[in-house]
């Protein structure tokens, strides 16, 4: 049952993704230059990241003990269910297998085309988009900056294809040390790589900073809509043209690194044993920091901000209101 609920939400969220790529008008001169493998890879990549949140939840063996032991509604049901949490784990590495292995064909075609159309001199539409400026408002499209850069240097000297070619290392060597034969015989061989997910994972969380793959912003399909300006291509540089050479982002401004950390919160709970206490909170980073106080029970809220200029920072927050075995709250 788990299996088959598991298998059809990725036929979803696969054909989903693959539908959004392909028609959204967002990534339309994306498209231009990478044609169907941009959505293969987009697809790909939205599979991979559900199935490896997965991955780890059938071999948590606390959690499945915790089911087991306070599941008392269709215990018979769901202990079967849980009994194949090995074979499970297995389903969802070869799931995993099966779209990194079309997540790589289809960025190789992409970056064999993104090299292509850098080279092109025939002043096609593509080789506009690729000879778009990389200093100007970081609005390029595409990541070869030179027509004498190979597929093989962007593969090695950029964030996605670097942690992309370790990904792929250490899910092979995961794999195969996995094998019946090699588990059974070399047991400390099979142990020891499986602890590599913990490379896979860094590696996976920071694989797709690099924005190498990027759509059109929203202001600038203001000023130029593929429906309307994409004909009209070689006036994009004329200051009289209604159509403005397009913009291009690869992450959202909200979770690009350099916009600092201004959706992070630490929260803390602590037994309060005096009416008057001062909590000490030090912080190690740069960033802005606001501390907001509150007490259960009590519709006084404390809040002060401050702004970090060293790397250590200590702040009190002092609460006249606490009462005795109450818990403060700071965000």
């Amino acid at each position: 049952m788990f299996s088959a609920a598991w298998l059809v939400l990725n036929v979803f969220l696969f054909v989903h993704a693959f539908l959004s790529f392909e028609k959204d008008t967002k990534y339309y001169y994306t498209r231009q230059i990478l044609r169907s493998a941009l959505v293969w890879a987009r697809a790909s990549a939205l599979c991979l990241n559900f199935n490896s949140m997965l991955i780890l939840l059938p071999v948590c063996r606390n959690l499945l003990s915790f089911l087991r032991g306070t599941c008392s509604l269709y215990r018979s049901t769901l202990r079967k269910q849980l009994d194949h949490n090995l074979s499970f784990h297995k389903l969802v590495g070869y799931m995993i297998c099966l779209h990194t292995a079309i997540h790589i064909i289809a960025h190789l075609f992409n970056l064999e085309r993104y090299s292509r159309s850098r080279q092109a001199t025939d002043g096609s539409l593509t080789s506009i988009l690729s000879n778009l400026p990389h200093q100007e408002n970081d609005s390029w499209l595409n990541p070869i900056q030179s027509s004498n850069t190979t597929v093989v240097y962007v593969t090695f000297t950029s964030i996605a294809g670097l942690t992309g070619v370790i990904i792929t290392m250490a899910l092979v060597l995961m794999v195969t040390s996995a094998m019946d034969f090699i588990r059974r015989s070399y047991f400390e061989v099979f142990w020891y790589t499986h602890h590599i997910f913990i490379i896979y994972f860094i590696d996976l969380g920071i694989h797709g900073l690099g924005g190498i793959v990027r759509g059109q912003t929203d202001e600038s399909m203001a000023e130029n809509h593929p429906h309307t300006c994409a004909e009209f291509f070689e006036k994009w540089d004329d200051p009289a043209s209604h159509c403005k050479p397009p913009q291009f982002e690869g992450l959202p401004a909200e979770v690009r690194p350099e916009q600092g950390y201004e959706n992070l919160y630490l929260f803390i709970s602590s037994p309060i044993d005096n009416h008057r206490e001062v909590k000490n909170l030090c912080i190690t980073l740069h960033l802005d920091l606001c501390i907001h106080s509150l007490t259960l029970g009590d519709s006084t809220n404390h809040r002060s901000c401050s702004t970090v200029s060293s790397l250590q920072f200590s702040h009190s927050v002092v609460s006249d209101s606490l009462q005795p075995h109450e818990s403060q709250h700071t965000r």
